[in-house]
C-alpha cells in the first residue's frame, strides 16, 4: 500500500491543515472448463541460449549446452580399471597410479572405479578429456576432497546404471599451505565438469561444498543426493541440468553460480529433471540469467514461509512496503550482523520461466530477480514469508498457472504486465504492488511515474489483506477476468493507485472495504458501476448484476466481508438500466466455460436485497450507500459525481473536521503520548 496511507495519521497529528484524500469483449480463454488441472504449454525462452563457446568440445545435436562428451555414458574403451579395497587399490591398465592414499590420473581416457576406499582421493591432472566411471564406489577422505580435479580439458563422471556411489569428506580439511583453500568440496574441479548416467551418487560434504567446479557444470542424468555444510551444487561459470533427479539438503545455498565478471557466464538453466531442494539460504542462486524450461521443483528455504511471516508480524511489518521492512530489519540487527538471503529462485539479472512445475515454501521471496522476470508457461505454487514473485524492474506474465498460496506481497515490480495465464494470489498485504521503492520516501504525496500495473488478459484472482491491486503510479485493466477479494479493513482498498486507475476492457469485480475506496477514472474506456452498502456484508454473500429485463449478467461470491463492489464489463452500456443485488441464492451453471472461482456468467440467482437501480449515463456510476470522503478517479471527493459543498471538506473518513485548534490522530482517537508517534493504524514507534 502507498506511504500516503501509512503516514496519514502522522500528518494529521503534526499539521493543522485538512487532509485531502485522493482519493470485454471477453478475452478469457474458452478452452478451460474448471480451475483444477489447468496446465500451461511452455513457450520458447525469451533469453537466447548462450554461445557454444561456453561448452568445450563438440556440441550435441540435442542440446545447446551439452557436448557429446558431456552426454557420453558408455565406456567401451577403458584406459584403466581401478578396484578399491579399503586402503588398497589395484589398477589394471595405464594412465593411473596409486601412492600415499591418492589415485593420480595423469592422462586422458576412461577410468572405471569400483569398491570402497576408506581414506583416499581421486586426483586428476591431465591435459585431455577424462571420464571417471563410478561402478559402485564408496570413497571417503578424512582430510580433503574424495575427488579433486586439478587440471583437465573436461571431466565427466559417469554413474553406471543400477549402482550406488558415495563420496564423503569430514569437517577437518588439511591444505598444502596456509594460504590454500582448495579443494573445498567433496567433488571439486578447477575445469569443466559433467555428470551423466543412470546410477546414483550421494555426496556427504561435512566441510563445505558438495559438488563444485570453477568452470561449467553440466548434469545430464543420474540420481544425485547432496548433503552439505556449504553450497551443495556450484558451477562458477554455469550450471545446466537435464534428465536428472537431484535432492539437496544444504546449510547454505542449494544450486548456484558465482561468475560476476563475464557477461556470458554465471547462468543457470534447467531443461528437465526432478529437484528437491532444502536450503538454509537460497535454493537456486544465479549471478546471470536463470531459465526454467522444464522440470519438477520442490523447494524449501530457511524455516519456510509460515515462520518468516510470524517473525514479520511480531516485528510490526503490517502495511509496510519493502523499503520500510528492509529499514526496520536493518535497524533491529546488530551492526555487524548480515541478513541471509533465503529465496527460492534467485537471479541477479533475469529469470525466464518457460515450463515445469515449481512448488516453493520460502522464508524470503519465492521468485526473485534483480532486473526482469518473464513467465511464459509452467505451473508455480508459491508460499513466501515476503514476496511470492519480486523483481527490481519489470515482470511480464504471458502464460502459466501461478498460485501464490500465502505471502506478504504477492507480485511486486516496477512495471507489471499480465498478458495471460491463470493467477491466484493470496497476500497479507498487497497482492500486486507496482513499486519502485520510493514509497518509503518522506513525501507521502509523491507519485512514482515509472510504476505501471497492466492487466491485459488472463484469469486473475486476488485475495489481499492490504491493497489488492496497487500501483504507485498507474493501474490499467485492459482485458481478462479480474476478481478481487480485497481488504476488510478501511485502511486499504481493492484498487489503489498513485495517480490514476483506468478500466478499458475485460471483466472486473472488486469487492472490499469502503473506507479508502478509490474508483476508476471517468476517462476510462469502459463503463463502471460502483455499489456501496450501508453495513458490512459477510463473506460468502453473493452479489449479482441484472439488466433491465431482469436477466443475470454475472454473479460473484466474495470469500470475506465487504462493504463496496466495483463492477466493470463490456456488457455495461451507456443508457441502459441495471440492478445490483446482494445476498440470495446462486445456482451455478455446472461445467460452464464461463465459471471460474466464484464468478459465473450463466448462473441463476434468486432472492437477495436490491441495492439499487441505475441508468448508466457516465463512465463511473454509483449506487447504494454513497458517502463523501471516498476517493474516485481524478481524486473525487465523493460518490455520485458530487463534490462536498464549497468550502466544506470532511476528514477523509466520512466524518467532520474537529473544532478549530483540536486535532486528533486522524482516526477519531487521541493524540499519542508526547514524543510517541502513531503510524495512523494503531502502531506506535
Amino acid at each position: 500500500m502507498k506511504y500516503l496511507k501509512r503516514l496519514l495519521g502522522i500528518l494529521i497529528a503534526i499539521t493543522s491543515v485538512s487532509v485531502l484524500m485522493t482519493g470485454c469483449e471477453k478475452q478469457t480463454n474458452s478452452s478451460v472448463t474448471e480451475e483444477k488441472g489447468i496446465t500451461s504449454q511452455a513457450l520458447e525462452s525469451t533469453e537466447n541460449s548462450t554461445d557454444s563457446g561456453t561448452v568445450a568440445g563438440e556440441l550435441s545435436e540435442y542440446s545447446d549446452y551439452f557436448s557429446n562428451f558431456d552426454l557420453q555414458s558408455d565406456y567401451n574403451n577403458v584406459t584403466a580399471d581401478i578396484k578399491l579395497n579399503g586402503d588398497d587399490v589395484q589398477i589394471s591398465g595405464s594412465g593411473a597410479e596409486f601412492s600415499d592414499k591418492i589415485i593420480s590420473i595423469t592422462t586422458g581416457g576412461t577410468f572405471v572405479f569400483s569398491g570402497v576406499l576408506d581414506d583416499g582421493q581421486i586426483f586428476v591432472n591431465a591435459e585431455e578429456n577424462v571420464q571417471l566411471v563410478f561402478n559402485g564406489v564408496n570413497i571417503t577422505n578424512l582430510s580433503s576432497a574424495p575427488v579433486y580435479v586439478e587440471n583437465a580439458k573436461n571431466v565427466a563422471v559417469t554413474l553406471v546404471d543400477n549402482t550406488e556411489n558415495v563420496l564423503s569428506d569430514t569437517e577437518n580439511y588439511v591444505f598444502s599451505d596456509t594460504d590454500a583453500n582448495e579443494p573445498d568440496a567433496a567433488l571439486f574441479s578447477k575445469d569443466d565438469l559433467s555428470i551423466n548416467g543412470n546410477g546414483s551418487l550421494t555426496v556427504n560434504a561435512n566441510y563445505n561444498e558438495g559438488i563444485a567446479t570453477k568452470n561449467d557444470l553440466r548434469i545430464s542424468g543420474g540420481k544425485i543426493a547432496v548433503n552439505s555444510k556449504g553450497d551443495s551444487v556450484k558451477g562458477k561459470d554455469s550450471v545446466v541440468v537435464q534428465n536428472a533427479d537431484i535432492t539437496i539438503n544444504s546449510e547454505a545455498d542449494g544450486i548456484k553460480t558465482t561468475n560476476t565478471e563475464e557477461t556470458d557466464k554465471g547462468f543457470v538453466v534447467f531443461e528437465s529433471g526432478n529437484f528437491d531442494i532444502t536450503a538454509q539460504n537460497d535454493a537456486v542462486q544465479s549471478e546471470n540469467f536463470l531459465n526454467v524450461n522444464g522440470g519438477t521443483f520442490n523447494i524449501m528455504t530457511g524455516e519456510g514461509a509460515a515462520a518468516a511471516q510470524t517473525d514479520m508480524e511480531s516485528a510490526g511489518f503490517g502495511g509496510r512496503d519493502r523499503m520500510d521492512r528492509d529499514f526496520i530489519m536493518q535497524e533491529n540487527q546488530a551492526d555487524d550482523e548480515i541478513t541471509e538471503s533465503q529465496k527460492g529462485l534467485k537471479s541477479n539479472t533475469v529469470i525466464n520461466v518457460n515450463g515445469g512445475a515449481i512448488s516453493a515454501d520460502c522464508s524470503d521471496d519465492a521468485v526473485h530477480a534483480a532486473v526482469d522476470i518473464q513467465i511464459n508457461g509452467g505451473e508455480l505454487s508459491l508460499s513466501s514469508g515476503d514476496d511470492g514473485i519480486h523483481c527490481d524492474n519489470n515482470i511480464k506474465i504471458a502464460n502459466g498457472n501461478i498460485r501464490v498460496l500465502n505471502s506478504y506481497e504477492g507480485i511486486e515490480g516496477i512495471v507489471i504486465d499480465v498478458d495471460g495465464g491463470y493467477l491466484d494470489i493470496v497476500s497479507s498485504d498487497d497482492c500486486f504492488n507496482s513499486s519502485d521503492g520510493t514509497g518509503g520516501s518522506m513525501d507521502p504525496m509523491a507519485v512514482s511515474e515509472n510504476c505501471v500495473l497492466n492487466i491485459n488478459d488472463g484469469y486473475v484472482y486476488v485475495n489481499s489483506g492490504g491493497d489488492a491491486l496497487d500501483s504507485n503510479g498507474i493501474l490499467n485493466i485492459n482485458g481478462g477476468l479480474v476478481l478481487v477479494d480485497g481488504p476488510e479493513n478501511d485502511g486499504n482498498s481493492a484498487l489503489d493507485s498513485g495517480s490514476e486507475i483506468n478500466v478499458n476492457g475485460g471483466t472486473l469485480i472488486a469487492a472490499g472495504s469502503s473506507g479508502m475506496l478509490e474508483l476508476p477514472n471517468e476517462t476510462s474506456g469502459q463503463n463502471v458501476i460502483v455499489a456501496a452498502f450501508e453495513n458490512e456484508v459477510s463473506g460468502s454473500t453473493p452479489v449479482y448484476l441484472t439488466d433491465e429485463n431482469g436477466d443475470v449478467l454475472f454473479s460473484y461470491i466474495p470469500s470475506k466481508k465487504y462493504s463496496a463492489v466495483i463492477i466493470s464489463s463490456p456488457e455495461i452500456t451507456t443508457g441502459s438500466e441495471y440492478s445490483v443485488y446482494c445476498g440470495g441464492t446462486v445456482t451455478k451453471a455446472g461445467d460452464s466455460i464461463n465459471y471460474w472461482k466464484e464468478y459465473s456468467e450463466e448462473s441463476s440467482c434468486s432472492g437477495g436485497e436490491l441495492i439499487g437501480n441505475v441508468t448508466v449515463s457516465s463512465t463511473v456510476t454509483t449506487v447504494g450507500n454513497i458517502s463523501s470522503g471516498m476517493m474516485g478517479g481524478g481524486k473525487m471527493g465523493g460518490f455520485g459525481g458530487q463534490m462536498p459543498p464549497d468550502g466544506e471538506m470532511g476528514d477523509g473518513f466520512g466524518g467532520q473536521m474537529p473544532p478549530d485548534g483540536e486535532m486528533g490522530d486522524g482516526f477519531g482517537g487521541q493524540m499519542p503520548p508526547d514524543g510517541v508517534m502513531d503510524d495512523g493504524f494503531g502502531t506506535f514507534f
